[in-house]
Parts: C-alpha cells; structure tokens; sequence
C-alpha cells in the first residue's frame, strides 16, 4: 500500500485550452482519476463502497496553479490522504513537470454517503488508512467559507444535460468548474486564473435549471460564483476565483 499514489499523464490536444496548455478541468480530471485509482488500491473504492451502499463525495476543493504543461507534454499526480477531520476525508494533489517543478497543488475535501438515506457516515471504517500524513501539506487550506458576494456582474441560466452526469448519476465536480470557467473567461479574456476554490453544498440532477452568476469579491481581482437551482433557490456551488 503506497501512501503516495503516483500517476503520469500526457496532455492531449482535447484537454488543452486555446493558449495549447492543459485546461484546468483537465488537471482537476487529473486529481480526480488518480484519487478514484488511488482508493481502490486502498480498499476504499466504488465498488467497494458500494457493496455497502455507500459512495464518495468531493465537497470541498482548491487549487492553486503555477507553470502548466503544454499541449503533448508529461506531468506526474502525487496524490495521499491527509486524515479526517469530522466526516471529511482529506486529500491533497500535486502535479509536477519533469524535472519535479510543481505546476499545480490541491487540497480537498470529501464526505461519504449513505446511497439510500443520501446523509454522511462517519469514516471509522477507515481510520487504519486514512489517520496518516505524509508530511507537509500542498496546500495551506483552513476551510473557510467563501466570502458574501459583492456587485453582481452576470449570469447566464443553465440546465443540465446528460452529458453533464456521472457514475452517481449527478453533476460532476468538474463539470461545475467548466461552466465557472466559461462565464468567467468571455468577461476577462486576458485574466490569469492563480486559484480556484469550490465549495459543493447540494446535487443538481439531469434537466435540473439553474441560474449561475459571477460577482465581485471583497478582495481585488476575486470574482465570486453561485450556482441557485430555479425549482426550490437551493444553493447547489459556490466558487471563489483569485
């Protein structure tokens, strides 16, 4: 058992953005298919929740990017556990260049639910894999909310698609940060994303209609997200770019 999983992409032309370097729902893609590898090498995978009527949730997430790579190019995902903290499950990322220069860090935060209650259980189940660090974090993350929005600068309606769904049969996580990404980008073209934070507080389902808007923040150069779901103006995400 590895408590760093290690994993080696290569950035293809359909997961590269218009500048010819990896996109960031692509890193995230990344992060993402190496934690799921890295679970069941732990026991702790899909399937094996799932024989408990079980299944992970990513609630909580950040990254903070540096030097990407390009179009063609390699880039190796470390990725470990970080212990719990109340019902979240802790994991951190970095993916870094040849060489060992790191191109982006992570931290995240995941809750695991009852398939048929839909609430949070707690982790006991997993505290001989998960009560380890490897050391210092990727990032220095404490959780915080995302702060109240300011002036609101636009919105654009959304209604979910099929191709918007997953293996739990709702919006994946990534596919929230590409509709952030492209009310964002068309707004401020030449703006360098450093950061990205999602905070994941409900579950949109297919044909769900929803209202995204993009707002300024407290900080400059922050903009602050808020996906509302039309039918009960439940919060489903809220997103903070730095």
């Amino acid at each position: 058992m590895q408590n760093v999983f290690k994993d080696t992409f290569t950035v293809r032309s359909y997961e590269s953005s218009p500048d010819k370097f990896v996109s960031i729902p692509s890193i995230c893609n990344y992060f993402q298919e190496s934690a799921w590898k890295h679970a069941e090498e732990l026991g702790l995978g899909f399937k094996s929740l799932a024989d408990r009527n079980l299944y992970w949730v990513l609630t909580k997430f950040i990254i903070s990017l540096e030097s990407l790579p390009g179009w063609g190019e390699t880039a190796e995902v470390h990725t470990w556990p970080k212990g719990k903290k109340g019902f979240y499950a802790l994991r951190d990322f970095l993916l870094l260049l040849p060489g060992g220069t790191v191109s982006a860090k992570a931290s995240s935060a995941w809750i695991v639910l009852n398939t048929e209650t839909l609430r949070p259980v707690h982790l006991d189940f997993t505290d001989a894999i998960l009560n380890y660090s490897t050391g210092d974090p990727a990032l220095d993350w404490d959780f915080a909310k995302i702060p109240q929005s300011g002036e609101n600068l636009a919105q654009i309606p959304i209604t979910v698609t099929y191709s918007d769904l997953d293996v739990n049969n709702h919006v994946n996580n990534v596919n929230y940060i590409k509709w952030v990404l492209d009310l964002f980008y068309p707004l401020f073209p030449e703006r360098e994303i450093r950061s990205l934070e999602m905070h994941y507080i409900a579950e949109a389902l297919f044909r769900d209609n929803l209202m995204l808007s993009i707002s300024s923040a407290e900080k400059p150069d922050s903009f602050i997200f808020e996906c509302l779901r039309h039918r009960d103006n439940k919060t489903i995400f809220r997103g903070i770019i730095r």
